[in-house]
């Protein structure tokens, strides 16, 4: 997973080992999950999914990406 910061505009890139589902998510400070999103049936290889957080305040969050059998996580931080 590749982000590190943002104006509420990304592009997630992430690379996969086999065609499957991916699920997002972007957590806040406090551990609440603020954005979800899955998707199904990705291609093996370099991927990009688009978060749109422009209503997301400033500050650090997680970015977490999980497939049945591997995950992922970076920090994000959104500054205006």
């Amino acid at each position: 997973v590749y982000k590190r910061q943002s104006n509420g505009l990304s592009n997630i890139n992430f690379d996969l080992a086999a065609v499957g589902d991916v699920k997002l998510t972007v957590v806040n400070m406090f551990g609440q999950i603020v954005y979800s999103r899955t998707d199904s049936d990705l291609a093996a290889g370099s991927q990009t999914m688009r978060f749109e957080g422009q209503d997301l305040a400033a500050g650090v969050y997680y970015i977490n990406i999980e497939t049945a059998t591997e995950k992922a996580a970076t920090k994000m931080v959104i500054s205006r």
